[in-house]
């Protein structure tokens, strides 16, 4: 072999090491800035990549892990103009891989500018890709497109191409969407038993099937010891991104001939902040006993505020006014709460510690209405976790107390309880509780007994 020869094949190799040394370079760098953005570092971040693509502005690599960098910090139009500036220099350049990212994060600017149909247009050159099948198919789920979700996440499940963790979390989320979108049928029943109103029974059947992208149209039944009340209902929401803002419109009319109906209107002004406006005409009383026992009807409205102060503290006051028909009176309630939640262990069995406050002032007659009550309580309440990994299920019990103060007379109310609410089997579960409530004021004992079944299609 000449010497010529050897030179271009020394040439050759120091190239190729260089070339090594320089992508190993570039990778350490890129897997620094991508823990200091999935740490939440995120000004850190920022810096750091728009000095590396200063240094190196021709890697789309970089560039599209900054593009995402942008997208979690909620910088969508600067994002947007790094993902226009890849496509005006060469498109046809860019390999498919980075192809492929580029379309999903447009994709997911559209998701959070809440345009769906851009979104899905993006996705779907790249829907048959086995990558990025999660977000592929929260896509699609957000899109309206709940049953094309679930058939990606089956074939996530089903293939032993991904980990056994993707697998798991592709079943959990088929649980989740099945229970949210699928057409169900509930059955529930219980008693009231009181000592002074005797016993009453009731019973509810109800339905409820998606229409178009974003609605749900539901029926129920509801029967008690002295009448009936159909209702049907609309449901829906404005967005599909959460938090939502949504509405309820109920048309209703009792075995007696009485028609009625609701207004129900839910608004997010803030990620942590949920507000609850109703207003309702002849709907059936089912919380207060007595009321409970002449089957009364009741006109009014209620306002109810709630916010999340952190992930285990949230607050919430909601009033309401109810005037109850053939003059048996009108009653404003008013309740003021917190709940504070801890995580006991890894299992995850959680105790919410409630503090309330309820007042009640009420006119007309007393054998219905409570006249004036105010009542500060503490409940805790201990939820222990039952299924296997795909499905909430849960047993929970409660222990209530709180002092009542009335017009002449106070005293200590009482009231443990137990829930559950348990798959038994395919898209079967059981729910169901039991309550014991006992106040000194009256010293009257109630006990409300309910049970249900629901399956899902």
């Amino acid at each position: 072999m000449n010497a010529k020869a050897l030179i271009f094949i020394f040439i050759y190799l120091m190239g190729t090491f260089f070339s090594v040394q320089v992508s190993l370079a570039e990778m350490r760098e890129r897997q620094y800035l991508h823990i200091l953005k999935e740490s939440g570092q995120y000004k850190e971040a920022y810096e750091e990549y728009e000095a590396a693509i200063a240094k190196d502005p021709e890697s789309v690599p970089l560039v599209l892990d900054f593009v995402e960098l942008l997208i979690d910090m909620e910088r969508f139009d600067e994002a947007w103009n790094q993902l226009e500036k890849i496509g005006r220099e060469d498109i046809n350049a860019v390999n498919g891989d980075d192809k492929r990212r580029i379309a999903l994060n447009k994709a997911g600017i559209f998701m959070k500018r809440e345009e769906f149909d851009k979104a899905l247009s993006e996705i779907e050159p790249f829907a048959d890709s086995r990558d990025d099948r999660f977000f592929i198919a929260d896509v699609y789920l957000m899109g309206g497109e709940w049953k094309e979700s679930l058939k990606v996440l089956g074939e996530v499940g089903g293939l032993p191409y991904y980990t056994p963790y993707e697998r798991d979390l592709a079943r959990k989320k088929m649980v989740y969407v099945r229970k949210h979108y699928n057409p169900r049928i509930n059955a529930d029943g219980g008693i009231v038993d009181s000592s002074t109103h005797g016993t009453i029974p009731w019973g509810a059947v109800s339905g409820s099937v998606p229409i178009g992208q974003n609605n749900r149209i539901a029926t129920s039944y509801l029967w008690l010891d002295d009448g009936g009340f159909f209702s049907v209902a609309l449901n829906g929401s404005q967005s599909r991104c959460p938090p939502v803002d949504s509405y309820e419109l109920l048309l209703s009319i009792t075995d007696d001939g009485d028609g009625g109906g609701s207004v129900k209107k839910t608004f997010c002004p803030t990620r942590r902040s949920r507000a609850e406006l109703k207003g309702y005409y002849n709907e059936v009383e089912r919380e207060v006993t007595p009321l409970m026992a002449v089957f009364a009807l009741k006109k009014g409205a209620s306002l109810g505020l709630y916010h999340r102060f952190s992930d285990t503290l949230t607050g919430s006051c909601k009033y309401e006014y109810s005037d109850y028909t053939q003059d048996r009176g009108c009653m404003n309630i008013l309740n003021i709460g917190g709940v504070r939640t801890q995580h006991l262990s890894v299992e995850r069995p959680t105790l919410n510690h409630i503090v309330a406050m309820l007042v009640i002032e009420g006119s007309g007659d007393e054998n219905y209405v409570a006249h004036h009550v105010y009542m500060p309580s503490y409940t805790f309440r201990l939820s222990y976790p039952v299924s296997d990994e795909y499905y909430s299920d849960h047993v929970a019990f409660k222990i209530g107390l709180g002092y009542l103060f009335g017009i002449d007379n106070e005293g200590f109310s009482f009231s443990p309880g137990c829930s559950f609410d348990l798959h038994v089997h395919g898209d079967v579960s059981l729910t169901g509780g039991a309550e014991y409530r006992l106040d000194e004021i009256s010293g009257e004992g109630e006990w409300r007994i309910n049970g249900g079944v629901e399956m899902i299609f």
